[in-house]
């Protein structure tokens, strides 16, 4: 979760994710070395709050998102949901903002926290199927079955219509070299190619 600084060329999701926030955190943010345009930080009523932000740069349609955990207000937080009730809500309204956004005809990344292992390893297949229909088959999910540094399967995912390519380069650990813990999920460090633009060169 980062701290919002006002840095020109950083976009970032609402304040208001439904859990305390001192601090000006957020919980999807997006930085760009070219400037941002047609920014959204909403996407959707249905979607649950402070969890998503978009905007167009270089040509290419970013989606950021945090997609919420299976227990997300269940025992924390608002208290008032049933375990993937906010995961389930969150899936069926980013199925309506990619179809949306197809048809600005502009390649489209979505990444960050998809809270769910691709493939599934657990016996939650109808949460599985249900985001594989939102992006499929539009989009290619480049970081399935990857394993981080640690040995764990990546539930932080880089997703891309197929006119883009995701290479992942390395994954970085939850802790410093002399311990100290950074964060409960690992960097991911890769690169994005535009496929149309290499071909008009």
């Amino acid at each position: 979760m980062a701290l919002f600084d006002g840095k020109s060329n950083l976009i970032c999701s609402g304040e208001d994710f439904g859990y305390p926030n001192d601090g000006g955190k957020r919980k999807v943010w997006l930085q760009s070395r070219s400037e941002w345009t047609d920014v959204d930080t909403v996407g959707s009523a249905d979607l649950p709050p402070g969890r998503f932000v978009s905007g167009i740069t270089n040509g290419i349609r970013v989606v950021g998102v945090c997609i919420p955990w299976r227990s997300a207000h269940v025992s924390s937080g608002h208290k008032n949901r049933k375990p993937w009730e906010d995961h389930i809500s969150y899936l069926a309204a980013l199925s309506g903002i990619l179809a949306r956004y197809k048809q600005d005809d502009l390649p489209v990344c979505i990444l960050g926290e998809f809270n769910q292992r691709i493939p599934t390893i657990h016996d939650d297949s109808k949460v599985f199927g249900l985001l594989m229909s939102a992006l499929s088959p539009e989009f290619k999910v480049h970081t399935a079955g990857v394993s981080d540094k640690d040995g764990e399967r990546l539930i932080d995912h880089v997703a891309t219509s197929r006119s883009l390519i995701f290479r992942l380069l390395d994954t970085q650990g939850r802790e410093t070299a002399d311990g100290q813990h950074i964060s409960d999920h690992p960097a991911i460090i890769g690169t994005l190619t535009h496929l149309k633009k290499i071909e008009e060169l």
